[in-house]
C-alpha cells in the first residue's frame, strides 16, 4: 500500500509540475513583464502614488524576497506581511539576493512547493486507502492557480501543513511541530491545522487510522 502511495505521489507531482509549467510559461511568453507581472505590482506601493492601483498580495512578497528588511517602504502593513516571511525569504536566498532573478525564482519555486504538496497529498490520500489521484483535484483548484498566478504563499503553507499531518500519523511530534511552525511563519493558516493535530491528540487519537 506504502509502495502504491510513494508512486502515485510521484506522478501526481510530476503532472502538476508539468501543467503547471506551461501555464506559467504561456503567462511568461504573453506578458512584457514576464515573471514580475506574477508579482501584479500596483503603483500606489511601488511608486507611493495614492491615487495608483494598489496591485495586490504577491507584490509584497515580492519586495520582501528582493529588498529583505528594506522593503518596509514598500509594504502595507509591515508587520504582517513579515509574519509570513517564510516564502518570500526562500525566494530570497534562491535569487541571491539578485533582483532580476527574484521573480523567476519565487514564480519557479511557487509550482515546485505546489507539486509537492500535491504529492503529499496523494501519498495521504493512499495512506487512507482512498485513491491517490484525487489530489489532483486540490492540484487544479482555482485557489491554487490563483496562488500561482499571483505570487502568494498558500502552496508553501499548505504543503508544509501536508507534511506535518504525515510526520504526525507517523508518530513523528518533533517534526510535526517543526514543519507547523513553518507553515505558520508563511501563513498564519497554519495555525488552523495546528489546532486541529492539536485537537486530535488530545481527545481523538486512534479515531482516523
Amino acid at each position: 500500500m506504502r509502495d502504491k502511495s510513494v508512486r502515485a505521489a510521484i506522478i501526481v507531482s510530476l503532472i502538476t509540475g508539468i501543467l503547471f509549467s506551461v501555464l506559467c510559461a504561456v503567462v511568461i511568453v504573453n506578458n512584457p513583464q514576464r515573471a514580475l507581472a506574477f508579482a501584479h505590482i500596483g503603483t500606489r506601493f511601488s511608486e507611493h502614488d495614492p491615487n495608483g492601483p494598489p496591485g495586490y498580495d504577491g507584490q509584497f512578497v515580492y519586495y520582501i524576497a528582493r529588498d529583505g528588511a528594506a522593503a518596509i517602504p514598500f509594504i502595507d502593513g509591515p508587520s504582517l506581511r513579515y509574519q509570513r516571511i517564510l516564502f518570500p525569504l526562500l525566494g530570497r536566498a534562491v535569487s541571491l539576493g539578485n533582483a532580476e532573478v527574484t521573480p523567476w525564482a519565487l514564480v519557479i519555486l511557487n509550482v515546485v512547493i505546489l507539486s509537492i504538496g500535491a504529492g503529499l497529498l496523494a501519498y495521504l490520500l493512499g495512506d487512507f486507502g482512498a485513491w491517490p489521484y484525487f489530489a489532483l483535484v486540490y492540484s487544479f483548484w482555482l485557489g491554487n492557480i490563483f496562488a500561482i498566478r499571483f505570487d502568494l504563499t498558500e502552496p508553501m503553507c499548505f504543503a508544509l501543513a501536508l507534511a506535518a499531518i504525515i510526520a504526525y500519523r507517523q508518530e513523528r511530534y518533533r517534526w510535526t511541530i517543526f514543519l507547523l511552525m513553518l507553515s505558520t511563519l508563511t501563513k498564519e493558516l497554519g495555525l488552523v491545522i495546528a489546532a486541529g493535530l492539536a485537537l486530535h491528540a488530545a481527545i481523538g487519537r486512534g479515531k482516523w487510522r
